[in-house]
């Protein structure tokens, strides 16, 4: 089951979502199965087969099954695990862009502090999580807000990865 999920998250990165999608679901299927509903890598499946279905426009879905995968990573590896605080990333990005903005937002600052307390300021992670709720701000015209958030950003990236650095220019 490892190796079929192995295989969508490989067509997955090579942009084959549709293929991976039947490999996502497959090992989802056997996990749950063999390892239970609640069992990390079961929930991990979850969370992958979310994220293509999202991709592939399949939303209420994909939402559905980042809830379960998020509801069973609480329970199963804790509120500030690594997976658990990616598929509060994940989700959040789906709920912003159905406009579920007030959900979106405590999402998102959710994962940055569980970011922030786990892998610390400077993680590539947690930059990506201050961009993630500097972006949401700004959308929602809240500018200044959101420019406290992306200079926070900026100056953890320049610290980790240098003035000139791809990642610090995006």
């Amino acid at each position: 089951l490892s190796a079929v999920h192995s295989l969508g998250v490989i067509l997955s990165a090579r942009g084959k979502v549709e293929e991976a999608e039947g490999h996502y679901r497959r090992a989802l299927r056997g996990k749950d199965r063999v390892l239970g509903k609640e069992h990390w890598s079961t929930l991990v499946a979850a969370s992958s087969l979310a994220g293509t279905l999202a991709a592939l426009g399949k939303i209420d879905e994909a939402e559905a099954l980042y809830r379960r995968a998020l509801a069973g990573q609480e329970r199963a590896l804790g509120p500030v695990h690594r997976s658990t605080l990616d598929t509060i990333n994940n989700l959040a990005g789906l709920v912003g862009d159905l406009g579920k903005h007030t959900e979106a937002e405590g999402l998102y600052r959710r994962a940055l502090a569980g970011r922030e307390t786990t892998l610390g300021p400077d993680h590539p992670d947690t930059i990506m999580s201050m961009s993630n709720v500097a972006m949401l701000l700004s959308g929602l015209q809240r500018h200044e807000e959101a420019i406290a958030y992306i200079d926070r950003a900026l100056s953890s990236s320049e610290r980790v990865l240098g003035r000139d650095n791809a990642s610090t220019l995006r």
